[in-house]
């Protein structure tokens, strides 16, 4: 078999799994698509500012994925100008879309970025009404060690 006929599976940089069926990745380029072809997405989410390239988008739309564009909407600066990177908007609905900055970051994590992160008012989070498995199974083993923490401080 000669060096042109390999398909060659490039994953995305950043690529990984959230949970099941849900994964997140940096920008998506050409070298990518054949790789991201086998998990069949039928959603995309961007959280990017930027618009996808001409090639992005005909992979988007020659593979009916839908494009969830939240940066285009959200990703502003704030007004008045203050620290704060981004708005609060786009964070929100990227924490309810599903957000795990520094796991995927690693050494490109932006300090500011982490730090307006950990300081969101996570009240303004709307939980969907019908929670994935992985959350529920998280919020239990969060419940069992606190309640294991309050009982051996007692």
């Amino acid at each position: 078999m000669g060096a042109n006929n390999l398909n060659l599976l490039s994953p995305p940089e950043q690529f990984g799994i959230v949970g099941p069926g849900i994964y997140r990745s940096d920008m998506l380029q050409q070298p990518h698509f054949s790789y991201l072809k086998q998990f069949g997405f039928k959603t995309l989410v961007m959280l990017s500012p930027e618009l996808p390239n001409r090639v992005t988008t005909n992979f988007i739309e020659e593979g009916d994925i839908k494009l969830v564009h939240v940066g285009m909407a959200t990703w502003k600066p704030t007004q008045p100008t203050t620290w704060r990177p981004v708005s609060e908007e786009l964070i929100k609905e990227g924490l309810e879309l599903i957000l795990d900055y520094r796991s995927y970051a690693g050494t490109k994590a932006r300090y500011v970025n982490e730090q307006f992160i950990e300081l969101f008012d996570l009240d303004l989070v709307t939980l969907p009404l019908h929670l994935p498995a992985w959350f529920i199974d998280q919020q239990r083993m969060l419940a069992e060690e606190e309640a294991e923490e309050a009982s051996r401080l007692q």
